[in-house]
């Protein structure tokens, strides 16, 4: 009796975790939306410190020859399909979405430019075989905005 009552809790958080998905990166990108990000990010105004004090410590960060120190953030959330938990389903669907911020920041640490975009990416794994498709698409300036108002 006390193996099955574990084995039921074991099960039951095992599919908790498998249906919830998950969300790695930076969470002020993922509350970003194309207004908040005008507000926030003001080229040839705001600085590298700003930038690093409203958003946090970059993903990482690469530097242009002539000096630019470019900025990356990203937000990643991916949950398992639906389709997944049909039996003798013969692909398993993996629906991805992203959100990127690069932000250019002069010799001077001053921003000269960014760029807010995101995907929504699918790859699809048959069970049998090993030929996988993945469909890719850029999402629109609405489901950027969209994704800041989700919760975790």
């Amino acid at each position: 009796m006390r193996k099955t009552i574990q084995l039921g809790l074991l099960s039951g958080v095992f599919m908790t975790l498998l249906l919830t998905g998950c969300a790695v990166g930076n969470n002020e990108v993922r509350d970003l939306s194309t207004e908040r990000l005008a507000r926030t990010i003001i080229e040839n105004q705001t600085t590298k410190s700003d930038v690093i004090l409203r958003l946090g410590e970059p993903d990482y960060m690469t530097s242009e020859s002539d000096g630019t120190q470019v900025l990356h953030y990203s937000w990643t959330r991916g949950r398992p399909s639906a389709k997944n938990f049909i039996p003798f389903n013969p692909v398993a669907e993996y629906p991805m979405t992203q959100k990127t911020l690069r932000v250019w920041c002069d010799s001077s640490g001053i921003v000269r430019r960014q760029d807010f975009s995101g995907i929504f990416y699918i790859h699809r794994m048959p069970l049998f075989g090993a030929d996988s498709t993945h469909s890719i698409r850029p999402l629109t300036k609405e489901e950027l905005n969209d994704l800041a108002d989700i919760e975790g």
